[in-house]
């Protein structure tokens, strides 16, 4: 209720939510950022770059998502010090954070993330950058997958092959426009199962566009 009379007061209560920004409670921090992303007033963010390092997670991750929300230019050096962290969770918020970015830097780092080490404590990580890069309008993204699809994992077998076809899936559902073009990669590079499959999804994207 306390948020809800706030947002109603409009400008009028900024200059008392930003004087609470530093407030020891980690929520009410968080949810007064919410708010003065919601003023839709760029000029909240200079208080805002303050709480970057916040010590709590929900709270970086709202500061941030304000300063995309504003296309502020200091957002994608945020996103990409985070898919820089070591801590997983930090580096799954960023990748959720990177959503539609057309940032080369971005998309860079997340199919860095893609080819990574593969283990099962990080496939909760590596999924959600498939389904950022299946969504991406950037070229960099395709290339990315396309390399994947390609790859072998001697080590790793059978979660390099769920990657993969999380992937075919992934381009199925969002069918980006470069997909097309990066199935014919594909196709052309191997014969192996996952190949086959993307020979099949590729077949179906043809003839989907042909009946349009």
């Amino acid at each position: 209720l306390l948020m809800a009379c706030l947002e109603d007061l409009g400008p009028n209560a900024h200059r008392a939510i930003i004087a609470r920004l530093h407030d020891n409670r980690w929520y009410l921090v968080r949810n007064l950022v919410i708010l003065l992303r919601h003023s839709n007033d760029p000029g909240n963010l200079k208080p805002l770059a303050q709480l970057v390092g916040h010590p709590h997670p929900k709270v970086r991750l709202e500061v941030t998502k304000t300063f995309l929300h504003f296309k502020d230019q200091r957002a994608e050096r945020y996103v990409v010090r985070e898919l820089n962290q070591a801590d997983p969770e930090r580096r799954l918020n960023a990748v959720q954070l990177a959503l539609n970015t057309e940032s080369k830097d971005i998309i860079g780092k997340i199919c860095e993330i893609l080819h990574e080490p593969l283990a099962e404590k990080t496939m909760d990580l590596k999924s959600r950058a498939i389904q950022v890069l299946a969504q991406s309008p950037a070229m960099e993204a395709r290339h990315g997958l396309a390399e994947f699809l390609r790859g072998r994992n001697l080590l790793r077998p059978f979660l390099h092959r769920r990657l993969r076809e999380e992937i075919l899936q992934a381009l199925n559902r969002y069918r980006p426009a470069w997909a097309q073009d990066m199935l014919v990669e594909v196709v052309a590079g191997g014969t192996n199962s996952i190949t086959r499959q993307a020979g099949e999804l590729l077949r179906q994207l043809q003839e989907s566009k042909n009946d349009v």
